[in-house]
């Protein structure tokens, strides 16, 4: 193997750690904002879930090829960003729905 090839292998690997500790340290984040358990197992889902999606996303730009790809990477930047918003505003109800619950088990 020539060095550019262990530099772009290196890169790879580097790049996928760097990826799961900030996808941790960001979970870590999420769950300590929450306040209700509903809330928390929403967020426990959805990071599941987004895992599910970006490793089919990662398959499918591996298997096709260099044309489709770049199509697949395009599609999931124009799915993500308002797939963020509909999850940031699905959370927020889910948290004043869990607060709302949580309030009126305490009067009783």
């Amino acid at each position: 193997m020539t060095t550019g090839q262990w530099i772009g292998i290196a890169g790879a690997v580097l790049g996928v750690i760097v990826g799961a500790v900030g996808a941790a340290i960001g979970v870590l984040c999420a769950l300590r904002k929450t306040r209700g358990p509903k809330e928390k197992t929403f967020v426990i889902r959805v990071f599941f879930a987004t895992l599910l999606v970006l490793a089919i996303f990662s398959g499918l730009k591996i298997l096709l090829p260099e044309v489709y790809s770049r199509y697949l990477l395009l599609a999931m930047l124009l799915l993500l960003l308002p797939a963020i918003k509909v999850l940031r505003n699905r959370q927020r109800d889910v948290a004043i729905r869990d607060r709302q619950n949580n309030g009126a088990d305490d009067e009783l």
